[in-house]
């Protein structure tokens, strides 16, 4: 249960509080009650952003490092295409706002810097990146 307090935590004031609503018609084709979360009402128009989240705060510090975020349904593409290069020390797909996080180490900013254009920002599928310092 503490992973999922920490879940809803790292979405305090990102994620909109969506309504559940029930669907008649649903309802009687199935036999029973069915109800709808209408997370299509957040900015992503699903629960990617919950998870990307989620995902963020369980990296910890090591988020700081860096994010990159892939064409939808490329994600792992680009995590194995980022995977055994020079400087990328740690790739991980994931499902959200943010498909894959990197983790890139160099010996100094202008290292970093040509990192990212060289190698993560020419990757194919990659649509942009945020990067975050940790120095």
């Amino acid at each position: 249960m503490q992973h999922i307090a920490r879940a809803v935590a790292s979405g305090a004031g990102v994620i909109r509080e969506t309504p559940v609503v029930s669907s008649r018609t649903l309802t009687e084709r199935v036999g029973g009650t069915v109800v709808l979360k209408a997370e299509n009402l957040q900015r992503t128009g699903s629960f990617k952003l919950r998870g990307a989240l989620a995902k963020i705060a369980a990296l910890g510090a090591d988020a700081e490092r860096g994010v990159v975020t892939a064409s939808a349904g490329r994600a792992q593409h680009v995590a194995d295409a980022l995977r055994g290069n020079d400087g990328i020390v740690l790739v991980d797909a994931i499902t959200g706002e943010y498909d894959v996080i990197a983790q890139v180490e160099a010996a100094d900013v202008p290292g970093i810097g040509r990192l990212i254009l060289d190698r993560i920002q020419s990757a194919d599928g990659v649509v942009k990146t945020i990067t975050c310092l940790a120095v």
